[in-house]
């Protein structure tokens, strides 16, 4: 909630990147339940400030601007406006890309020629804006290429590494994640640790989602950072936590706990932890189920509006209101 409301002033102080984030929070209901009219109107603001910057010929904004308008351009309209931009900062980034190794210039022209905005997409010319990115100490082009490139990867670990002393949380936990690569584990958890020491909760998350992987392998460090995410009040690892100890068929000890870190969860804002912690296996009374759908629906989650009107129809954990049930069951359908 916090970081909400500093986004929100950031954002109409004129920062447009601050209410890009803004509206990634609001759509999201990071920070609490928010209408999706909010959000919009974050988005638009965004535009506006990029718009305003672009017009005194800000590259960075006017990049911004165009992503915006054609990742979520509802008008053909603003599409083209979209495909304009690109088509006037392509030539100049990569001009500035390939004389200079200008690192914003190659990532902007890598992009570009990623999504093929201004023509049909090529990742030979993106490989070729990234490699000269790279050679310019960009050590996120270097992390694109590193896999398959020793003189990217040489790179990479260099520029990481003073960016990371430099307090990059994001460079920081890539570099980690190289080192773990090479089988250098404490090296590596000292590069976790510090991520997450500068990144808090969010950061410390990410590193426990790149060590858990999407498989159903994941590394032995991956609980112990998603218990650090949880203890520094990252709502969705809590939920996570708390998923691991029920799939595994839990003691009842392990289902008071399971209950404890979905309550958390769902007092830091993640909707569907609320309609977990509702389950009366897990919580034992009908009324705290009710009260936990209510939260959960509030939060912005659908099914807990609809599990929630339900509960209210049938008069379970308090009287029965028809009015409130079709209430929430209107906002669970809309």
């Amino acid at each position: 909630r916090v970081k909400r409301e500093t986004l929100s002033k950031h954002c109409e102080a004129g920062d447009g990147n601050g209410c890009v984030e803004l509206s990634a929070m609001l759509r999201t209901d990071q920070g609490g339940p928010a209408p999706s009219a909010a959000a919009n109107k974050a988005l638009a603001e965004s535009l506006h400030w990029f718009d305003r910057a672009c017009s005194q010929n800000d590259p960075e904004a006017c990049f911004e601007l165009a992503l915006g308008l054609h990742f979520g351009g509802e008008t053909a309209e603003r599409r083209e406006r979209a495909v304009e931009l690109m088509t006037q900062l392509l030539p100049n980034d990569a001009q500035s890309c390939d004389r200079n190794l200008d690192a914003e210039a190659c990532e902007r022209a890598a992009v570009v020629s990623a999504i093929g905005l201004t023509g049909p997409a090529s990742l030979a010319d993106e490989r070729r804006f990234r490699s000269l990115g790279c050679r310019g100490g960009d050590w996120r082009a270097c992390r694109a290429l590193r896999h398959d490139d020793p003189e990217a990867n040489e790179r990479f670990v260099e520029s990481a590494g003073t960016a990371c002393d430099e307090d990059n949380a994001e460079a920081c936990r890539s570099l980690g994640l190289a080192r773990l690569d090479t089988g250098d584990a404490q090296p590596a958890a000292n590069l976790f640790d510090r991520a997450c020491e500068l990144g808090g909760g969010s950061e410390c998350a990410l590193v426990a989602s790149a060590l858990c992987g999407d498989d159903g392998e994941s590394h032995p460090l991956c609980g112990d950072y998603r218990q650090r995410a949880c203890e520094l009040d990252h709502a969705g690892s809590c939920h996570e936590l708390g998923k691991a100890l029920i799939d595994k068929d839990p003691a009842d000890a392990e289902l008071v706990e399971a209950r404890r870190l979905m309550i958390r969860a769902c007092d830091g804002g993640h909707a569907w932890a609320c309609i977990d912690a509702s389950d009366l296996s897990l919580y034992g009374t009908r009324e705290a189920a009710r009260e936990l759908l209510a939260m959960g629906c509030e939060l912005g989650e659908p099914l807990a509006c609809i599990f929630h009107a339900e509960m209210i129809e049938r008069g379970e954990g308090g009287a029965p209101d028809p009015e409130t049930a079709a209430g929430a069951f209107e906002r669970g359908h809309k």
